[in-house]
């Protein structure tokens, strides 16, 4: 008995002990308190670690536990599928030591039980569906917190008909379908996690209801959130960015709420689709995703106090009506701000919109789009949404986008709108007037009419739109007239299913699509248009039937001039169609389109191209210059082509049956010729026998096989004609200030124009096609243009031109480089000429013009050498005081102010180069120099020891000194005066080094450039730069001498090294 006590007393001893050892090892794990409390609660198990009786399975311990107990698992990685069926708690010692790693199969952990807590673990390695790495199943109040649960084949942690469980603090990323999925579980809390990462969606609830998830981060998953058939949750401060989808809400999943998060450079930011009702987002913050947000067959939805930045789509509702959109700042998103597609009945109001707009789009009866939209600005101006209004006038208020619903006899005019969705959207609206308006760099297009008839717009600019300049949609009847539409992004005016409608006068160029797009367009009318520059087509038709093109003008267009596809009973006649890309006019699968009396020319494939086309007629046209064809004609039959004059390398390919001429019929010809017949052909060597203007051999005619079956039997014969003089210039109504552009219009039948001869009419001439002229009287003056061609013959065109003289707006006393001559201090004995020089605040310089000229000494006794006319001749005297100079013209005078002193040294410097020398004592650098010489822009210096120059500007790197006897290169910008005070150098000693040499002359008394040429010794030639004409006079023997004054630089080239000291 005794010693089976001292046994037990050992055995006792020893428990504690291990008991003891365990929890300071514990106590690396956990914090005392939580020590205690668990102990509390129940036992502690513990799994790994070197205690004697700790488990070595995770499963064991708990297949050991009772509810309540508390299992604490040390560093390591535990190759198991845990089964938790108890009401246990299980704690890692550290998350990133402590992993339970499923081995690619089956559950890591599973949990069938309530009031399970699981923390501090990194869970991976779950298996395939429908595996996770935390299964949660039929299981309520259970809690996930601290882990890492990464890199599962399936599910992160998936909740089956579970409820109030909380998942908080963890780490959910890498998994390979769901990082959280939520089935048939409600009431449960996810919190303050980050899930990232994971290859389907961030956190997934199917069929689940008033779940709560908060202060989350979610990136870089398929979708952020999604709820499928689940209501009435919470989604909070979170931060959702770089997913597909940020939000989605689908298939009935209402009532939710969304609030505070941050929701980012996703796809889609938010998305509620189909049938997903009441939901409520407010307070967000939503940017840099591809849609903002974006409701679909969704509504009765509420958006409110959000900022919606720098999305490709601000928020879309399609098909969704009876939504709400408040209080929301909507900007910088880079195609729409707000747009509506068959939706109905919306309420947009106290919104903000900066650089965005509201677009309604699609929609097909009223009811789209009529909406309750107020109190809403477009960059600080209001947004105007009328509805249900007639007999309203517009002109020339502040407005950030119109758009009518349903309004008739509207006045537009005068109004600029840019940088929002659309400028102005009118549907189901018709007899409305736009005119005057700028409409440019709006998102969407410039303007966009829907169901909307006889409405006009004319005289506006619409530009830099981001689609169409105007896009009409289901519009009839309606006229768009002397319009400037360039440079949209998309087409200049597209024709969407529209009818009737009247395009004329407009200028259309620089659009990155086509010029006129008509899709699914009948009989409209497109005429007088200028329509070039155009990154596609100048005008196209698709699917278009009974359309009239007429005397336009469509060229240097990137792809076809005009393009015709699947259309027929189309006309174009009296066009200009040249200088295209691709072809002239292309015909792809087109019946009965009628070409006529057309010029088509020098376009960068074929005149007219057919493809797949017949029964077309084209006549009347000239076909010349084109770079392959005049004609091709491939897999196109009986179509009619006559009376066209073809002009080409080659003018024909036909691999069909066409017709070429008609029979022979009195009537005037395309060349002038009596009789109608087949065509001109410049390649055609027949003869005319009888001089009916036909040809009577080599018949028929087929451009030397390449048209392969008949041809012209009947070709045309062409006489020699006279090339046509025309021109044009621009500004219409020029100053004498203008530059003029003559633009050469002339046209040569049957060849081309090689010479042109301008007469200006002020005994000026040029021989350039398209020359500039600028006049300096204002007169009328007969401009004659003499166009020659390569046949001799020529034409002439005399215009009168108006040149006015703009007015004048002050006078300034100038030098004659028309520079303003300042106050200046001036030495005596001073000599330049002053000029007046009347100016236009527009224009600037007009003309030199006749002033009253006076001069008001005070104590000087300067002069002028006359009281009337354009220039005078100033001379400062020979006393030191003040002298005013003063000129007056038609009442506007100028004066300055001239300080005269003996004790200075004055320059007059010449615009461009001056070679001086400072005959005066002085510490000059040349920086210094430089920044006391007004108009100054260099100053160069000569090393004659390197023979290079010194330079200086400023921002140099080089100052150099300004040294007595040495020379200086000084560049002006205008002409200018420059003083210093006259201390006389003396003596200089300049060593002269073998070629040239860089000196100046400082002494009172002039020389000449032989006398220094002859006192210099070895020297060879003498330069002087001469300021007034640009130029170098030069002295060797035998040439005519020039005298060297003080100030002047002077260049020399001596043979041999010597010092000069001022000897010449």
């Amino acid at each position: 008995m005794k010693t089976k006590r001292v046994d037990i007393f050992l055995l006792v001893l020893l428990s504690l002990i291990i008991a003891g050892f365990a929890t300071v090892n514990i106590k690396n794990g956990l914090n005392a308190w939580q020590v205690e409390a668990l102990q509390m609660r129940g036992n502690i198990l513990y799994v790994g670690g070197i205690g004697a009786n700790n488990y070595t399975n995770i499963q064991d311990a708990i297949d050991d536990a009772t509810d309540g107990d508390t299992i604490f698992v040390y560093s390591g990685i535990y190759y198991e599928n845990v089964v938790i069926n108890k009401r246990i708690t299980l704690i890692g010692e550290n998350k990133e030591t402590t992993i339970i790693d499923g081995s690619n199969t089956g559950n890591v952990i599973k949990i069938t039980t309530d009031g399970v807590n699981v923390e501090v673990f990194g869970i991976h390695n779950g298996g395939d569906w429908p595996d996770a790495g935390i299964k949660i199943n039929n299981a309520n109040n259970v809690t996930i917190s601290n882990c890492n649960i990464y890199s599962n084949n399936y599910y992160g942690i998936w909740l089956s008909y579970s409820s109030t469980n909380s998942i908080s603090n963890c780490n959910i990323y890498s998994n390979n379908y769901y990082g959280i999925e939520l089935y048939y579980s409600s009431t449960n809390s996810i919190s303050n996690c980050n899930i990232y990462s994971n290859n389907y969606d961030g956190i997934g609830l199917d069929y689940s209801s008033t779940n709560t998830i908060s202060n989350c981060n979610i990136s870089n998953n398929h979708d952020g959130i999604w709820l499928s058939s689940s209501s009435n949750n919470t989604i909070s401060n979170c931060n959702i960015s770089n997913n597909d989808l940020g939000i989605g809400l689908d298939y009935s999943s209402n009532n939710n709420i969304v609030s505070n998060c941050n929701i980012s450079n996703n796809w889609g930011g938010i998305e509620l689709l189909y049938s997903s009702n009441n939901n409520i987002v407010s307070n967000c913050n939503i940017s840099n995703n591809d849609l903002g947000i974006v409701l679909w067959y969704s509504s009765t939805n509420s958006i409110s106090n959000c900022n919606i930045s720098n999305n490709y789509d601000g928020i879309g509702l399609d098909y969704s009506s009876n939504n709400t959109i408040s209080n929301c700042n909507i900007y910088s998103n880079g195609n729409d701000g707000i747009w509506l597609y068959y939706s109905s009945n919306n309420t947009i109001s106290y919104c903000n919109f900066i650089n965005d707009g509201i677009i309604i789009l699609g929609g097909e009866t009223l009811s789209h789009f009529i909406h309750n939209i107020y109190n809403n600005t477009v960059n600080e101006k209001p947004l105007l949404y009328y509805k249900n209004e007639n007999n309203i006038v517009l002109d020339g208020i502040e407005a950030g986008e119109i758009i009518l619903a349903n309004c008739s006899n509207f006045e537009i005019r005068n109004i600029n709108i840019s940088n929002t969705d659309v400028g102005i959207e009118i549907a189901f609206s018709s007899n409305t007037s736009i005119s005057n308006c700028n409409i440019y760099s709006n998102n969407y297009d410039g303007i966009y009419l829907s169901y909307s008839s006889s409405n006009n717009i004319s005289n506006c600019n619409i530009y830099s739109n981001n689609y169409d300049g105007i896009y009409l949609s289901y519009s009839s009847s309606n006229n768009i007239s002397n319009c400037n539409i360039y440079s949209n992004n998309y087409d200049g005016i597209e024709l969407y299913y529209s009818s009737s409608n009247n395009i004329s006068n407009c200028n259309i160029y620089s659009n990155n699509y086509d010029g006129i797009e008509l899709y699914y367009s009948s009989s409209n009318n497109i005429s007088n248009c200028n329509i070039y520059s155009n990154n596609y087509d100048g005008i196209w038709l698709y699917y278009s039937f009974n359309n009239s093109i007429s005397n336009c003008n469509i060229y240097s267009n990137n792809w076809d001039g005009i393009d015709m596809d699947y259309s027929s009973n189309n006309t174009v006649i009296g066009c200009n169609v040249y200088s295209n890309n691709d072809n002239g006019i292309e015909l792809y699968s087109l019946l009965n389109e009628q070409i006529s009396n057309c010029n088509i020319y020098s376009n960068g494939n074929d005149g007219v191209n057919a493809y797949n086309s017949s029964n077309n007629n084209i006549t009347n046209c000239s076909i010349y210059n084109n770079s392959y064809y005049g004609i091709y004609l491939y897999n196109s039959s009986n179509n009619l082509i006559y009376n066209n004059y073809f002009n080409n390398t080659n003018n024909a390919y036909d691999e069909c049956n066409n017709i070429w001429n008609i029979s022979k019929t009195s009537g005037t010809n395309v060349i002038g010729g009596p009789y109608l017949g087949g065509n001109y052909w410049s390649d055609y060597n027949g003869s005319d026998a009888d001089g009916d203007g036909i040809g009577d051999i080599n018949l028929p005619y087929n451009c030397s096989g390449n048209i392969q079956h008949g041809g012209d039997w009947l070709p045309l014969i062409e006489p020699n004609y006279a090339p046509v003089a025309n021109f044009s210039y621009t500004p219409l109504n020029p100053t004498t200030a203008d530059i003029i552009n003559f633009t050469d219009l002339s046209n040569d039948l049957d060849g081309f124009i090689t010479n042109w001869t301008w007469n200006f009419g002020d005994g000026n001439y040029s021989y350039q096609q398209n020359p500039t002229h600028q006049y300096s009287d204002d007169e009328i003056y007969n401009v004659t243009l003499i166009v020659t061609d390569d046949d001799g013959a020529n034409d002439t065109i005399s215009k009168n031109i108006t040149v006015i003289k703009p007015a004048t707006d002050y006078i300034l006393i100038t030098f004659s480089t028309k520079n303003e001559i300042f106050d200046y201090n001036i030495s005596t004995n001073f000599s330049f000429i002053a000029h007046a020089s009347a100016f236009n605040n527009t224009y600037g310089f007009i003309e030199f013009v006749d002033a009253n000229w006076s001069i008001l000494n005070y104590d000087s006794n300067t002069s002028i050498n006359t009281t009337q006319g354009k220039s005078i001749l100033f001379n400062s005297g020979w006393n030191d005081g003040t002298a005013i100079l003063q000129a007056e013209y038609n009442g506007y005078t100028d004066s300055v102010v001239f300080v005269i002193n003996s004790s200075l040294f004055s320059f007059f410097l010449y615009k461009g180069w001056n070679l001086i020398t400072l005959p005066c004592e002085n510490s000059y650098n040349a920086s210094s120099l430089f920044n006391d010489i007004k108009e100054c822009s260099i100053i160069l210096g000569w090393n004659a020891s390197t023979g290079d120059f010194n330079l200086y500007v400023p921002g140099s790197p080089y100052d150099f000194v300004i040294e007595n006897g040495h020379g200086y290169f000084v560049g002006m910008s205008y002409d200018s005066i420059f003083s210093l005070v006259d201390i006389p150098v003396e003596n200089v000693s300049v060593p002269l080094y073998t070629g040239w040499n860089m000196l100046g002359w400082f002494k009172e008394n002039e020389t000449t450039a032989s006398s220094l040429y002859n006192a210099i010794e070895n020297c060879s030639i003498v330069l002087k730069w001469n300021s007034s004409l640009q130029n170098f006079d030069l002295y060797a023997p035998g040439t005519p001498d020039f005298a060297i004054k003080r100030g002047d630089g002077f260049l020399i080239a001596v043979d041999e090294q010597s010092i000069w000291h001022g000897e010449g």
